[in-house]
């Protein structure tokens, strides 16, 4: 029955926010966590990683291996011996033996090669987020404990990879950004998946407090606080900043280890940084204790109370009312049941017929070209114009425009390399992307309001209701519209671009309508650049 934001519960270390926010959810208390690493703790962007180095890495066996036991493709231990034993190699590439879990493996095998396809012809980031959406991770996440935040913190991890994707040119760079943020090299805090609620508690780290004001406040969580000795000086006494290191050897339980190596005089230095610490500490302390503004509840403990934190206030505490202690709680009673052989086989026939149930699709999800091509003109099409080869210079453009100052040329051997192309083509890739970069569309769109590359976009389909799916090259936006630009990279002059114009027109109009649809903007031009022939063609509806 509180207010929004009546409880602030602080703590010292940042493990412990997540448990905290656990404990909220189970209790179903409106909160939000600030200052932790929720984000890094998302199991499914595990899953994801897995996926992405089964699919990059063919002859990695042990990433082969950790994706078809993990979640994503469910092949237990026992079925992977027995696929061994039958003579399976742990390679997507390779034709799977007849055993008896033969289909779930090339399921998995189909998935993986699916996968390694996206990323060697879509830009990188649009291929992940096709394979988390075919995994199905976002759904996965939400029906965790604590769904909300865990399938808002994944999203988030994925606008964290878009948003880096400007220095990272291939899916492998990806990959390894999405390592660091599971290995907690840079921490986030988790986010919602819908609109937040007010939120009567929040939960944060003693960093993160200041400037804020509750009425009632928790100094919670009374452990943590250890001393390990000081190893690094800072000399903030001069006009530029000065660093002094020492060197110890490997570190007890204590967290103490043998001094090595050190800085001459380090005792001073030590000293004198132990001192700015503590003066730090004592900060950090005030301003924790001040952010109540009706009550203060601090937490203190009988014995070890070096490792308190609140520790300092307990002389100021000594006439403080003391909280009544609940005394011991008992669990909540769990009524036993015995079942049966038939209880367990009708248990099963409800789950296959509820996977059956959920494998039945309810939408018709399709690639915009898909909905304005036939099937053999859109195969055809995409042989002759070469999708790897397309899918090189549609990144290198991407880098071009989204970095000006990148040095896309040095990108091009690794783009072609990840593509599977011949080192020979760097001359005609960087030539192609010269043209374009000195033409006048290009101009247009560095000088725009704004301007988006290989943008994804998923619309339901103004005739059969169809999910429709596509990626947008180009988009930018001048003072009286929107102009939206395809690249096409087709070998063609003449007469045969003008055919070509023809031919991709219902594409370039899903993709206005689309726009228009989204934004609710008006589209004012739609246009063609092949970048080959270094021409660029508007497309009137």
């Amino acid at each position: 029955d509180r207010a929004p934001g009546d409880f602030l519960i602080v703590t010292r270390m940042k493990k412990r926010l997540s448990m905290y926010a656990t404990a909220l959810q189970r209790l179903s208390i409106p909160h939000e966590v600030t200052g932790g690493s929720y984000l890094n703790e998302v199991r499914e962007l595990s899953l994801l990683n897995t996926a992405l180095r089964a699919a990059l890495e063919p002859d990695n066996t042990v990433a082969t291996v950790a994706a078809l036991r993990s979640e994503l493709f469910g092949v237990s231990d026992q079925e992977l011996y027995a696929f061994r034993r039958a003579g399976g190699l742990f390679d997507r590439r390779s034709a799977v033996p007849e055993f008896p879990a033969a289909e779930l493996v090339r399921d998995a095998f189909a998935s993986m090669s699916r996968h390694a396809d996206w990323l060697a012809n879509l830009a990188p980031i649009i291929a992940i987020e096709r394979i988390t959406a075919d995994l199905g991770l976002e759904p996965l996440a939400a029906a965790a404990p604590g769904g909300n935040v865990q399938a808002g913190s994944f999203c988030k991890a994925i606008g964290l990879l878009r948003a880096t994707q400007e220095n990272l040119a291939t899916a492998a760079g990806f990959v390894a950004q999405l390592g660091r943020l599971i290995e907690r090299a840079e921490q986030y805090d988790g986010a919602q998946a819908t609109a937040p609620t007010p939120s009567v508690v929040r939960v944060m780290n003693l960093h993160k407090v200041k400037g804020l004001q509750a009425p009632i406040v928790f100094l919670a969580d009374p452990s943590g606080a250890s001393e390990h000795g000081v190893t690094l000086h800072v000399d903030r006494r001069k006009g530029r900043v000065t660093g002094y290191l020492a060197l110890c050897g490997e570190r007890n339980i204590w967290g103490q280890g043998q001094l090595l190596a050190h800085s001459p005089d380090w005792e001073t230095l030590a000293a004198r940084e132990q001192q700015f610490q503590n003066a730090e500490t004592s900060r950090l302390l005030y301003v924790a204790a001040t952010r109540a503004r009706d009550q203060l509840v601090v937490s203190l403990r009988g014995k070890r109370t070096e490792t308190n934190p609140w520790q300092p206030l307990a002389a100021q505490l000594a006439d403080a009312t003391e909280l009544p202690d609940p005394g011991p709680q008992k669990a909540p009673h769990v009524k036993m049941e015995t079942l049966t052989q038939a209880d367990v086989a009708v248990a099963l026939d409800s789950v296959r017929n509820r996977w059956q149930s959920a494998l039945a699709p309810t939408y018709i999800a399709r690639a915009a070209k898909q909905v304005v091509f036939p099937g053999a003109l859109l195969a055809a099409r995409d042989e002759a114009s070469g999708m790897r080869w397309g899918g090189v210079i549609h990144s290198l453009l991407q880098a071009a425009m989204s970095v000006p100052k990148i040095d896309w040329e040095s990108l091009a051997p690794s783009l072609l390399q990840a593509a599977e192309l011949e080192s020979v083509l760097v001359e005609e890739a960087v030539e192609t992307v010269r043209k374009v970069m000195k033409s006048d569309l290009w101009r247009r769109a560095s000088n725009s309001r704004q301007r988006f590359t290989e943008l994804p976009f998923a619309v339901l389909y103004r005739t059969d209701g169809a999910l429709v799916r596509g990626v947008i090259d180009l988009a930018f936006e001048e003072s009286d519209g929107w102009v939206i630009v395809d690249y096409k990279t087709d070998r063609a002059t003449g007469q045969q671009l003008e055919k070509l114009v023809d031919t991709y027109r219902p594409q370039m109009t899903a993709y206005r309508e689309a726009w228009a649809q989204i934004l609710q903007r008006p589209v004012k031009e739609v246009g063609l650049y092949f970048a080959r022939a270094n021409r660029y063609a508007t497309v009137t509806p």
